[in-house]
């Protein structure tokens, strides 16, 4: 074997190694979970990270399927969108799906804007 060809050979194996090390280095510092887990829609697990905190607030808004979209209505006035959004219904899980047919009581902004980019992304 020439030379050339014996470090070639060298030399690519080590830049494989550096690229499999950098490479899970950037997977170590990835969050743990990334999203909501298959198991628990993510509606589900917001409204349970909400509970406690909603019971004394009223509902500022509701998110509901509308022309097959998600929609953001206004809870007072729950009859026309305020804002439909560009998620399609067929992108979401089932239990989410069901979950906005019946609506979704939003008490804050921010919870407004979580949602909304849980569901764009």
């Amino acid at each position: 074997m020439r030379y050339k060809e014996r470090y070639g050979y060298l030399l690519a194996a080590t830049l494989m190694v550096a690229a499999l090390l950098c490479t899970a280095a950037l997977l170590m510092m990835l969050p743990k979970e990334i999203s909501a887990p298959a198991s628990q829609p993510i509606v589900a697990k917001q409204a349970q990270e909400n509970k406690e905190t909603t019971s004394q607030q009223k509902e500022k808004y509701i998110m509901k399927l509308y022309n097959g979209a998600l929609a953001v209505f206004d809870a007072e006035n729950p009859s026309k969108p305020q804002y439909i959004t560009d998620i399609d219904e067929r992108t979401l899980r089932d239990t989410d799906r069901e979950a906005f047919k019946k609506g979704i009581p939003v008490y804050s902004d921010e919870e407004l804007a979580s949602l909304l980019e849980d569901y764009g992304s």
